[in-house]
């Protein structure tokens, strides 16, 4: 099928490619990582490099996907915007590199702001592991590794404007309970669109719930770093909460690809309160509520543009 010429319906066919609602939560881990580190929104001109640098390489890690993905998609879903012929193949490619230098040379933005080389070392290591994913690990059993690592990645890019980012614990810890986190909901993801038996679902939600845990940890020695007023037990009661429910979440969401998909979209939009988390922890309730600001535009991003 052609390319439709109205250009309402190739706006729409792009949205859908990019996944334009999920770039949010890449955003907010700029936010997250920047505060930890800087404990407030200043150098602006800094966090908005680095901002702009996330947001470019996750769109361009999108277009990636499904530019290498195009025959497998062909089969598994057809409605997305290659295999139903409303982008061209070489279109997207083409879009995923150039959305990625974009985000390499931000990187390089922040990097000269910041007088330090850390912003575009590490942009230049999640580009590179970007492109691994999209590029074949994704059908290993290192794809969930891989996607773990490229969010820890995007964290520390955040913070990379500090002035020795090797003496930033909470930083490291936040983007290792991101990185657990990712690869939990990673190994939820792997099967989303496709109806898998009921043994498959409980090993990938068994493996989830190990790495919900370490994330769990990893957010609780965060509040330990920075000794909050909030008393420890509650922090801990409701995380605990939290992650109960995505446990009942999931046992529901095996009855269907369709209520996969819904539990899986949940998640996405979860990396925004883990991120609002570490901004309350590190600059108090305003920088949380900004953070969770970003629900907003994820919400109205994803109307007609699925975030999966």
């Amino acid at each position: 099928m052609p390319i439709p010429p109205d250009p309402p319906d190739r706006i729409l066919a792009w949205r859908q490619l990019l996944r334009v609602g999920n770039v949010f939560t890449a955003a907010s881990n700029i936010a997250a990582g920047f505060l930890l580190v800087q404990r407030g929104w200043a150098p602006a001109d800094q966090l908005a490099w680095l901002a702009i640098a996330s947001m470019l390489i996750y769109l361009a890690g999108m277009a990636l996907n499904d530019a290498y993905d195009a025959e497998i998609d062909a089969e598994e879903r057809p409605e997305r915007p290659i295999p139903s012929g409303r982008i061209d193949r070489r279109s997207a490619f083409a879009a995923g590199w150039l959305l990625l230098g974009g985000g390499v040379t931000a990187a390089l933005g922040a990097a000269w702001a910041s007088r330090t080389v850390a912003p575009a070392v590490v942009a230049g290591c999640l580009a590179l592991t970007v492109v691994m994913y999209d590029g074949g690990l994704k059908r290993t059993w290192a794809g969930p590794w891989a996607m773990g690592w490229c969010r820890l990645l995007n964290v520390l890019l955040g913070a990379s404007v500090a002035a020795n980012l090797a003496e930033e614990p909470a930083a490291w810890k936040f983007a290792l309970a991101v990185g657990a986190y990712t690869v939990g909901l990673s190994y939820l993801a792997r099967d989303e669109a496709t109806d898998v038996s009921p043994a498959r679902a409980r090993n990938a939600f068994f493996a989830a719930a190990v790495c919900f845990v370490a994330a769990l940890v990893g957010l609780l020695a965060i509040v330990n770093e920075y000794r909050l007023a909030v008393p420890r037990y509650a922090w801990g009661t409701l995380l605990i909460v939290v992650f109960g429910a995505i446990a009942v979440a999931w046992t529901h969401a095996q009855r269907g690809p369709r209520e996969r998909v819904a539990a899986i979209v949940g998640l996405l939009r979860g990396f925004i309160v883990l991120d609002a988390l570490a901004a309350l922890a590190a600059a108090g309730w305003a920088a949380a509520a900004c953070v969770l600001l970003l629900l907003a535009p994820t919400l109205i991003a994803a109307r007609r543009a699925p975030m999966t």
